[in-house]
């Protein structure tokens, strides 16, 4: 597991707070774990510039 990859353990705690996945409208979006590890990802990489 990579440094901005959200644990199993987290991801169990939180993934019902998400929004559905995929719902039928519109474009097909990316699971939400892998949208919130990009998130995690572009934090770090910030925090890195700075």
């Amino acid at each position: 597991m990579l440094s901005h990859e959200i644990r199993d353990q987290d991801w169990e705690r939180i993934h019902g707070l998400l929004p559905a996945e995929n719902t039928g409208e519109g474009r097909p979006s990316k699971p939400n774990r892998v949208m919130l590890n990009g998130i995690f990802l572009e934090g770090e990489n910030r925090r890195s510039l700075a």
